[in-house]
């Protein structure tokens, strides 16, 4: 029989996490850990044991809720045989995602062949960028998200959404910078930052998590050629996949994800689409209060990550 194990090694827990076939930065030691410090109280990280090895892990965030216990599960799967298990055991689509419900994956096998497969306005662009005197760099300097982190506050100014406190970005950078699986990069035109962006590696995935950038400089393409940087260290940490992160699931001109669809279509990759947030309540007779009172808790909460 199989027996459920909690996980006090992070090397370990992150080395059978990265490999698994539904693999989840969401899953990562230090997603949880980064949690734990902003608005959850508790993460344990659970191993599923059966036949002489571990075949499972999950990790589970805590955080009180007026009204009942929800067990809240959002994993990548994609398929409807996904979706009718947890159905099976009692799982309700939320009404109210946490994490984007499609992302955009892009293969980056291939070295010089990855650059072929970009659509060719993207590598024209980010020849331009080249020949503008764009420059990137990747650091994990605490000045470094300090200035992403300016650029970001002018993004959301301008896109109209919800930035975390300067302190949980710092605290992200700390955290994922112990096991080696984050860089900031910047990029520059004639020294002033255009262009910014938060990278994470983890297993063979890029990961595409934050973005940030001034209304000035569009037309030197710095954002084009920082990302193709990028997607260049990922081949050298041999990563095989750049997971652009979250798209809209129907996307159209009056969407408020619109704008950022359209700029990660031009990497040619492939949208997937997640089966999607589902509730299991842990107490039936509670849990319709708890998804009621849910609606008003995460209110003014960033929508993402």
């Amino acid at each position: 029989m199989g027996e459920l194990l909690t996980c006090d090694d992070p090397a370990g827990w992150d080395a059978f996490v990265s490999r698994a076939s539904d693999a989840s930065l969401l899953q990562s030691w230090a997603w949880g850990s980064l949690k734990s410090r902003h608005g959850w109280k508790a993460v344990t990280r659970y191993l599923w044991s059966e036949s002489g090895g571990t075949q499972g892990a999950i990790s589970v965030l805590r955080r009180p809720l007026p009204g009942g216990t929800i067990l809240k599960v959002d994993p990548e799967w994609s398929s409807p045989s996904e979706a009718a298990a947890l159905e099976a055991v009692g799982g309700r689509p939320s009404r109210l995602p946490i994490q984007n419900q499609a992302t955009m994956l892009v293969d980056i096998t291939g070295g010089d062949a990855a650059f072929a497969r970009l659509k060719e306005s993207t590598r024209r662009n980010i020849r331009l960028g080249e020949k503008n005197g764009v420059t990137v760099e990747a650091s994990e300097a605490t000045a470094a998200m300090d200035i992403f982190y300016t650029l970001l506050q002018e993004t959301g100014e301008r896109e109209n959404f919800v930035v975390r406190p300067r302190a949980y970005y710092q605290d992200l950078l700390a955290l994922f910078r112990e096991r080696g699986q984050v860089a900031v990069y910047l990029a520059r035109h004639g020294g002033r930052p255009l262009s910014g962006a938060v990278m994470l590696f983890f297993g063979r995935k890029l990961i595409y998590l934050f973005g940030g950038s001034t209304s000035a400089g569009r037309e030197v393409k710095p954002t084009y050629l920082m990302h193709w940087r990028a997607i260049e260290d990922g081949q050298r940490r041999g990563c095989t996949e750049y997971d652009m992160w979250g798209v809209p699931l129907n996307p159209n001109p009056e969407h408020a994800g619109y704008g950022y669809y359209t700029f990660k279509s031009r990497f040619n990759g492939a949208v997937v689409r997640f089966v999607g947030l589902y509730d299991l309540p842990v107490n039936r007779a509670t849990a319709l209060t708890a998804r009621l009172v849910e609606r008003f808790v995460r209110s003014g909460q960033p929508e993402f990550v």
